[in-house]
């Protein structure tokens, strides 16, 4: 695939289904109520989000990445965001997602901002790579979890 080509462009509710349809190969789940809501929210005028899709000459989707300015979470500077990013599997290794990547690095610094983050997976060794390779580092925080032990009670032992 020639990926200079490829059209890069704002998400819009129509691209949508085949946003969902790309994340499903990759997270095995459907999610179109959550695509709907960030692509609403994120398509947005006058917000600094980010919403980028890419389709090939046929139109079909073969990337998308969304991502976001942030500040002072945690006394962090204004920062450029990245919280997802997909390239269809049949398409991977072609220069997609770099190409994704310099345009969401061009609308960043558009914004003001001079530095860019995201969090990776542990165990996803290409996502690390792939961000590597575009010279992120890891950053000096540390992201930390604790599982929290619902109260919730079902129906039928509520007596319902």
């Amino acid at each position: 695939m020639n990926v200079t080509a490829l059209l890069i462009q704002d998400a819009t509710l129509n691209d949508v289904p085949d946003i969902v349809d790309l994340d499903l190969q990759h997270s095995g789940e459907e999610k179109l109520d959550y695509w709907q809501r960030i692509v609403t929210e994120f398509s947005a005028n006058g917000t600094e989000k980010i919403a980028l899709v890419a389709r090939d000459a046929d139109n079909r989707l073969k990337g998308f990445l969304f991502g976001e300015v942030r500040a002072w979470e945690f006394g962090s500077q204004r920062c450029g965001w990245i919280f997802s990013v997909a390239v269809d599997p049949g398409s991977a290794r072609q220069g997609i997602a770099s190409r994704i990547l310099d345009v969401a690095r061009e609308r960043f610094a558009e914004f003001g901002v001079q530095l860019m983050r995201t969090m990776v997976r542990r165990d996803d060794l290409p996502m690390a790579s792939f961000f590597r390779s575009h010279g992120f580092v890891a950053g000096p925080y540390a992201e930390m979890e604790k599982t929290i032990k619902t109260q919730h009670k079902t129906s039928k032992e509520e007596g319902l």
